[in-house]
């Protein structure tokens, strides 16, 4: 087959000045994935998903089999139009590997996903929605402390630092108006669940292939909350990196196994998650499982978490590769199930 690769690279256009992008632009996914694919014996083109892509799209009709979506920052690294790029390749009418627009745009909007588990009953922490700033006299509605506090549409742990969990109202505050600023878009405020830590990968557009699930082992300070903040996901020398380490197989007792097995792919196929993905857990001292977030375009660069779950599952690097490429080609038709 004739392989389009398209990904995301030029210069950053969002965040409003953040320092959240630093070591997200790394290259690792696009060289191990285009390795991976000559050596299945495809031949590869790399397309920048960049001012150009259209034009280059349409000169290549004819001559692409498949694009591989590594576009998981969008377009010239502006993070919030992901699943634009997906809906630029079903305009233009090319298959592509992972998830169509409206499941990348759902998942994207961390508040359109929770209000869309709690409709059909899948278990996610207590939340609230601040779409403006607020004071100290603010209502939380029963919601109990510790909270944490995320940007509501974005994904890669941007917003959520090592100081996203807070402990009263005055935290609370300064941390909602925090991200109501810098980001431009509402604060989603959810209890936060001191706990276990559990990611789990899934494979399949409607057969779908449950992974070995891999689980977050925190070795961080005492007065440090154990999560993963943005510090843990992409700055390497930090403490909060060091500290979270990933565990495959995960050692979890068969029956809460289960139980997150088939919370998990009830939210893959709500959502409407095709090729790969993976859903995220924590897990409380009841051993009740929470629906964190649906992730449908995870890293699967050699050393990610993907492949770990693949290597401790019995396939290669090359297998996982070679599968994604095929279920994009043999994607169905079903639709998504999403009730509202």
């Amino acid at each position: 087959m004739k392989v389009a690769i398209v990904y995301s690279d030029g210069e950053q256009t969002t965040l409003n000045g953040a320092d959240d992008y630093k070591g997200r632009n790394d290259d690792t996914n696009l060289k191990n994935v285009e390795e991976a694919i000559k050596s299945l014996n495809h031949e590869v083109i790399k397309l920048n998903a960049d001012e150009k892509i259209f034009s280059k799209l349409l000169e290549l009709k004819d001559q692409i089999d498949i694009i591989y979506n590594l576009a998981e920052e969008g377009y010239s690294l502006d993070i919030h139009t992901e699943p634009h790029m997906a809906a630029l390749f079903e305009m233009l009418g090319f298959k592509f590997t992972g998830s169509n627009y409206l499941c990348l745009a759902n998942c994207l909007d961390k508040i359109r996903a929770k209000q869309l588990f709690v409709v059909n009953g899948l278990s996610t922490p207590n939340f609230m929605i601040f779409n403006k700033e607020i004071t100290t006299d603010v209502k939380i509605n029963g919601l109990k402390f510790p909270l944490i506090v995320k940007p509501g549409k974005s994904d890669g742990s941007i917003g959520i630092r090592r100081n996203s969990v807070v402990e009263n109202s005055e935290q609370l505050v300064m941390k909602v108006n925090e991200v109501i600023q810098t980001y431009e878009q509402p604060a989603l405020v959810e209890e936060f669940i001191d706990g276990r830590e559990v990611n789990v990968a899934i494979l399949g557009n409607k057969r779908l292939t449950v992974l070995p699930m891999s689980e977050i082992i925190f070795d961080l300070p005492e007065e440090d909350w154990n999560f993963v903040p943005y510090e843990a996901k992409w700055l390497t020398k930090t403490k909060y990196y060091k500290g979270t380490t990933p565990k495959c197989p995960a050692e979890i007792e068969p029956a809460l196994k289960e139980e997150i097995e088939e919370l998990a792919k009830k939210a893959y196929t709500l959502m409407g998650v095709r090729g790969y993905g993976r859903v995220d857990f924590r897990i409380d001292a009841n051993n009740k499982p929470y629906i964190l977030e649906v992730n449908p375009n995870p890293d699967i660069s050699r050393d990610a978490g993907l492949a770990r779950m693949i290597s401790v599952h019995g396939m290669t690097y090359e297998d996982l590769i070679e599968k994604i490429l095929r279920m994009g080609v043999n994607k169905d038709e079903q639709d998504i199930r999403i009730l509202i």
